[in-house]
């Protein structure tokens, strides 16, 4: 899931450059514009990685006053292969999650579901199994949550000894 968020975000960043139309390329202000809530570091650093990857030509703009030159970024032909490829795999997975919906979607009511389903020891209890394959089953979850429920009170407790 985190890659492909990473790539999501990239993907809005590609197409967000790839319709600009000003001839003179973009600058990191006119990206933190679209969106005034996204930190001008993220963008920054987001930026910089694409130039590094390869994606973005720069071009410093040619100012006689003193100060900081602006960067232009601009897609190059490497960067619209990399937006065309994330296009492509991000459709995919969208159909791909399309096809899984429509298949769940014929087995469910959705007059009549509830939650019920996919409450895991609801699941249990109600699976086909012996009462031997259940209770096996219910110890391991509880085996499990016991285990989280002592990493969680460590963590606590180191929180309280570092404050």
């Amino acid at each position: 899931m985190q890659k492909f968020m990473e790539n999501f975000k990239e993907l809005l960043l590609l197409n967000t450059i790839a319709n600009n139309d000003n001839p003179n390329g973009f600058t990191y202000g006119d990206l933190t514009e679209i969106d005034p809530h996204i930190p001008h570091t993220r963008i920054y650093r987001a930026i910089k990685k694409m130039h590094e990857m390869g994606y973005l030509n720069m071009k410093e703009e040619d100012v006689e006053i003193p100060g900081r030159p602006k960067h232009f970024y601009f897609l190059n032909e490497f960067g619209k292969q990399r937006h065309a490829v994330l296009k492509q795999t991000i459709l995919s997975m969208f159909e791909t999650v399309q096809e899984h919906l429509e298949q769940y979607l014929d087995e469910v009511d959705l007059h009549q579901e509830d939650f019920s389903r996919f409450r895991p020891i609801n699941k249990i209890l109600s699976c086909n199994e012996s009462v031997d394959q259940k209770r096996e089953k219910l110890e391991e979850m509880e085996e499990f949550h016991q285990e989280m429920l002592k990493k969680i009170t460590e963590a606590k407790e180191k929180l309280q000894k570092d404050t």
